[in-house]
């Protein structure tokens, strides 16, 4: 994984700095890699399970190389699943009450952990 690499130049450059990562798999339409190993019969499901498990991966890896002690890890979505026409969950979409937008921050303070 290129974030992973990155992440580790950034890390032994001894300096401060952001990297910001972005996932666009699960944006219409959803990507779906070789390395994914799901089957799902909805693409967009496929997708989003895929994109987590990147996701949580590559947070694992983080917890594993010690990087939580000194960092500081910001997990956000973008927008809301869209509802449109045509989409087979959209019935559950809409009836839903509590839709909001995910924001997880992970830091050593413990005034800002999750």
């Amino acid at each position: 994984m290129h974030a992973r690499d990155t992440l580790r130049a950034l890390r032994n450059s001894g300096r401060p700095f952001n990297l910001t990562l972005l996932t666009l798999d699960t944006h219409d339409p959803p990507g779906i890699f070789d390395s994914c190993g799901t089957d799902d019969r909805v693409r967009d499901a496929t997708a989003l399970k895929c994109s987590m498990r990147a996701v949580s991966g590559f947070l694992a890896d983080l917890k594993a190389q010690g990087y939580l002690d000194d960092t500081v890890v910001v997990v956000m979505t973008d927008h809301l699943k869209a509802t449109g026409e045509g989409v087979g969950y959209r019935a559950a979409l809409v009836g839903a009450t509590d839709r909001t937008l995910l924001l997880r921050v992970c830091s050593p303070d413990p005034t800002l952990g999750w």
